[in-house]
């Protein structure tokens, strides 16, 4: 199993943040790395049990992913059951501290397990890794500018 961790402090405020978290279906508006995102399965807009397609930029890739953990306010974690992705039993993290100056701590945590035994393994030290680590540190960066910005969200788009 290999593990990253990446933390953003910003200005941005814990509510506005959490704004943009919540809308689960929506996280193309401020991921960098995905094209569309819509919800799956009885259209569950959030909370434990929603189901969510992303559909990557690369417009070949895509992840579904079920909310596992849902913490109001805070934090939620996603299983991701099926995509294109080179890694087994991913589990993600996305959630927000706030700080002491009214801004957040916004963290992003996965757990995986590499495809391919020893080559995977290999792949992910040398490749993997530090791609999910840059993947990470743009979606937090995506969180913040977007909440920064203090927009409205989206309409909502379900596919």
């Amino acid at each position: 199993m290999s593990y990253i961790h990446v933390d953003l402090k910003t200005a941005a405020s814990p509510a506005s943040c959490w704004e943009l978290l919540k809308d689960y279906q929506n996280i193309a508006f401020f991921n960098p790395y995905v094209e569309k995102s819509f919800l799956l399965g009885e259209q569950q807009a959030h909370g434990v049990g929603a189901l969510r397609q992303c559909n990557f930029t690369d417009g070949k890739n895509f992840i579904k992913e079920r909310i596992i953990d849902w913490q109001e306010g805070e934090s939620f974690t996603v299983d991701i059951y099926e995509g294109t992705m080179p890694v087994n039993n991913i589990k993600t993290s996305l959630g927000i501290t706030p700080n002491a100056t009214g801004g957040a701590q916004l963290y992003m945590h996965m757990e995986y397990t590499p495809k391919w035994g020893f080559v995977g393994s290999v792949l992910n030290r040398l490749v993997m890794k530090s791609q999910f680590e840059k993947m990470a540190t743009g979606v937090l960066k995506g969180l913040e500018e977007k909440a920064l910005q203090s927009t409205s969200l989206p309409t909502k788009d379900v596919a």
